[in-house]
């Protein structure tokens, strides 16, 4: 079985997200994701789609990301951290090359790291957290309806909000390819039987 059929079949329109929203437990999503402040203007341009997706593959090791997810994962993105952020991270990402430790000398030196690290969790939970004042904007109404979580910070008693963006979707799906999202199918009647087919390196 070619588990890049399995991936591909999952890949639908941004508007069939609300259908596949799954609950993630907010003590791990909110010890992986860096809590952002609200920018200084509600509304932020997203970056150049292809230029965050040529970053964004770049920070997850994942080839061939998702158009459709990537834009929506901009828009929430750029909301949340910032224009100037996003632009100034895909910049560095893009300029640092194919060297890990250049990238995150690189981050660190620009204070972006914490940012990355948010990002590339977003690529692969499918989730990000949302400061409570972002709860009802349009963007993350738009993109995470039904999928808004309240979240109390245990150290500083804030309140914030599990935006769940995609769970099928997911990169940790791709990353972890013997596996597949729970409760959905995988196959015909008896795939499981099958030995799982591996990509060539």
């Amino acid at each position: 079985m070619d588990l890049s059929n399995e991936n591909s079949l999952h890949s639908q329109n941004l508007t069939d997200f609300g259908r596949k929203r799954r609950s993630l437990v907010s003590g791990t999503v909110g010890a992986v994701l860096s809590n952002f402040a609200a920018p200084e203007s509600a509304i932020a341009k997203p970056a150049a789609l292809q230029q965050f997706l040529v970053a964004s593959s770049k920070l997850t090791g994942i080839d061939d990301l998702d158009p459709s997810l990537g834009s929506a994962i901009n828009e929430v993105f750029t909301l949340i951290a910032g224009e100037n952020t996003v632009v100034a991270l895909c910049k560095e990402i893009t300029d640092a090359g194919r060297n890990p430790s250049s990238l995150t000398e690189k981050l660190a030196k620009h204070g972006l790291a914490s940012s990355a690290r948010a990002l590339a969790s977003f690529w692969y939970t499918g989730s990000i957290e949302v400061a409570a004042g972002f709860a009802q904007h349009p963007t993350i109404q738009r993109y995470c309806q039904g999928g808004l979580q309240a979240v109390k910070n245990s150290e500083t008693g804030a309140i914030s909000h599990i935006c769940l963006l995609t769970y099928d979707e997911a990169l940790v799906w791709q990353s972890c390819n013997f596996t597949k999202p729970p409760a959905s199918c995988g196959g015909a009647f008896g795939y499981w039987q099958e030995k799982p087919e591996t990509k060539p390196k």
